[in-house]
């Protein structure tokens, strides 16, 4: 296996202005991740990342969002949005990223980690079919984070991420028993919270049907779930198909 984690960390946020976070990388040509939760107390409009910039000029790109609800009839009701963007960073640095977002949030948190090993990183997200997957689950029963969408891996060497996100305190929920943590964070700023934890699994040969069960949390629980896979050989899809630049 070539792919690695060389880097991670946390950071939470929100109110009306832009969140900052930091990243670092350790060598040349490695792919920065930022799985970025946000709930803004309100249930009249989600509120996503309008724009990353990048205090090193590298350009990040959206690769999905999952967005569900919580509605318990009374002054927490509130959407809850998770995303996935990446950026390929050509040379060893530290860099500052300023999110700006939609709108004005109560809590946000998220998690960034660096990876190398890859030969196409320019492409960097493998091809099996179902990537990336999302889970919702709105919190009007009482559903825990559960099996998701299984997902098939085309790659010798992969890694796959499972991304929760949830306006409940999950940051020590169960993770899925064949993944390991990245990294994890919950923030109890706001009114609700804001939770982002990222698990993560590799696998040396193609892959059918992988499903990542969630085991745990909170008995009524809102939530994202993301699953999505990347491969060391990268693909001959250009990157622009594997998310969208927003400036």
């Amino acid at each position: 296996m070539t792919l690695a984690i060389t880097n991670h960390g946390n950071g939470s946020g929100g109110g009306a202005g832009p969140d900052s976070a930091s990243y670092t990388t350790s060598g040349a040509n490695e792919i920065v991740f930022l799985a970025y939760n946000n709930e803004p107390n309100s249930a009249a409009a989600p509120v996503t990342i309008s724009s990353i910039v990048d205090s090193n000029g590298n350009i990040w790109r959206r690769r999905t969002v999952g967005t569900s609800i919580m509605t318990d009839g009374g002054s927490l009701d509130t959407y809850n949005s998770t995303e996935l963007w990446w950026a390929y960073v050509a040379s060893a640095s530290s860099g500052t990223l300023t999110i700006n977002r939609s709108g004005t949030t109560d809590d946000s948190s998220w998690v960034w980690w660096a990876v190398s090993g890859f030969s196409n990183f320019g492409s960097p997200f493998d091809n099996g079919a179902g990537a990336p997957a999302t889970q919702l689950q709105d919190g009007t029963g009482s559903a825990v984070p559960g099996a998701g969408i299984p997902i098939d891996t085309l790659g010798s060497d992969v890694m796959v991420f499972s991304i929760l996100g949830s306006p409940h305190v999950m940051d020590s929920t169960t993770i899925p028993s064949s993944m390991t943590k990245i990294d994890g964070i919950a923030n109890h700023g706001g009114t609700n919270d804001s939770t982002t934890v990222v698990t993560v699994a590799s696998y040396a040969t193609p892959q059918t049907g992988l499903v990542f069960d969630w085991n745990g949390g909170v008995a009524t629980a809102t939530f994202a779930i993301i699953v999505d896979a990347v491969n060391a050989a990268g693909s001959s899809i250009p990157p622009s198909s594997f998310g969208t630049v927003i400036t």
